[in-house]
């Protein structure tokens, strides 16, 4: 038996070129069944990622937009109701006014009517106070004189 010392770690000879073939052979397989797959999937999903952002974006600006539109409409309304409230209230003020007005006059008619039916029945008291002082006086006119008066 004969020992062979290489000393080489290297031979190059026809194996090295039948594995840098295999190699080349494996790595275009490779390439073709998995890399290229992988690559279009990352681009796919690379895209997928952006139209996401850009319709994120899209529907922020939107969002903005209607809360901005919403915050507009909410001060009108608000502005609206004011209005409509101090229109409420000068009216009622009005109406109010208008009631004042007409119960003192009511109560100026009532106190007119009241004091003509008091003096009508004042000037009835006073002519049948005289008659019965009259009466009366003659009373005691008679008894003083102890006569009958004539009338």
């Amino acid at each position: 038996m004969e020992i062979i010392s290489n000393i080489a770690l290297i031979s190059i000879n026809e194996t090295l070129v039948v594995q840098l073939l295999s190699f080349l052979i494996f790595m275009f397989i490779l390439n073709r069944i998995m890399i290229r797959p992988l690559r279009g999937s990352a681009q796919d999903r690379d895209h997928y990622i952006e139209q996401l952002s850009t319709d994120i974006t899209a529907a922020q600006k939107e969002m903005q937009a209607i809360a901005t539109q919403i915050e507009s409409r909410e001060t009108d309304a608000r502005q609206m109701a004011h209005t409509i409230q101090k229109d409420t209230i000068d009216q009622g003020s009005q109406e109010a006014q208008e009631i004042l007005v007409a119960a003192k006059q009511d109560v100026v008619a009532l106190r007119q009517q009241t004091k003509a039916e008091i003096d009508t029945m004042v000037a009835n008291f006073r002519k049948d106070l005289e008659k019965e002082a009259e009466r009366i006086a003659v009373d005691f006119m008679e008894k003083a004189l102890n006569r009958r008066l004539s009338q």
